[in-house]
């Protein structure tokens, strides 16, 4: 009698893409990329108040035992702390929330390298449930905007923003991105952009009610923002940050529950004013 043992790689993964591999215009573009989002070596003196160096040391070991444990792809360790570190190079952070960040970079990372990814209930288990889900999930990210806003910024946010944010909210295949008719959005290349990375754009008629959830959050958000008081416009930046990660899930799942109520009644008032 003969026993034949077959070992199967239970990783599924994509084929070799010679485009990728083998054409050294991708590697002059990635290099060329890279420079724009290399952090800062030194924002524990210039941006970061309440971390020190020791405790990125801490975070980013168990960091590193989470992903050996998990054994996940060998890629997901580094970019999860390239994530940490452009994060902490530019918004000021409290050390109360350094683990919830590692843990936000880790998702992320895992989402982008691995065919399995990490779920937000299992990081919370590793962090002895300090953290809980809604807080990994959240209503997507906040971007501030430094200066006035063009298109070319417009894409720039879209291209470093939308598709993880989509990953992170497991979002499905066949969702829609929506956004109003502003020039930005409409700008000949923002169209362009949209189309080559071939994302759903829902139409959106000119002199159309403003439906669009988001007004609803940014009141949500308004409202926790006010209850703080901040003081100067660091301190603002921070709550707002704090807060918005605060929003729990259920308030956009209602948003989304309700949607065909504000349409109906939209049309009942004949575009006037809703109770929504």
């Amino acid at each position: 009698m003969e026993l034949l043992c077959s070992e199967v790689d239970p990783v599924r993964r994509a084929q070799t893409d010679p485009t990728l591999l083998f054409d050294d215009r991708v590697l002059q573009n990635l290099l060329t990329v890279e420079e724009r989002y290399l952090p800062q070596c030194s924002y524990f003196k210039c941006v970061q108040k309440d971390i020190q160096p020791f405790m990125r040391k801490m975070v980013a070991t168990w960091m590193l035992e989470v992903c050996e444990e998990q054994k996940c792809e060998e890629e997901v360790f580094p970019l999860a702390m390239n994530y940490l570190d452009r994060f902490l190079a530019v918004i000021p952070t409290r050390k109360c929330h350094l683990q919830l960040l590692g843990a936000v970079c880790m998702f992320l990372a895992s989402k982008l390298k691995e065919t399995i990814p990490l779920t937000a209930e299992k990081l919370c288990i590793y962090t002895d449930n300090s953290i809980k889900p809604q807080e990994l999930l959240g209503p997507g990210r906040l971007i501030r905007v430094h200066e006035r806003m063009n298109g070319a910024m417009y894409r720039e946010i879209l291209s470093a923003n939308l598709l993880p944010s989509a990953r992170a909210l497991k979002m499905k295949r066949g969702w829609v991105f929506q956004h109003d008719n502003d020039p930005k959005h409409t700008a000949r290349a923002t169209k362009e952009w949209l189309r080559k990375k071939h994302f759903k754009v829902l139409e959106w008629p000119s002199q159309s009610p403003d439906l669009n959830p988001i007004e609803n959050l940014w009141r949500e958000l308004k409202v926790r923002v006010a209850k703080r008081k901040a003081k100067n416009i660091t301190a603002l930046e921070e709550i707002c940050m704090e807060e918005w990660a605060n929003i729990p899930t259920t308030v956009c799942g209602n948003l989304v529950k309700t949607y065909r109520k504000r349409l109906t009644s939209v049309i009942a008032n004949k575009g006037y004013i809703t109770k929504y």
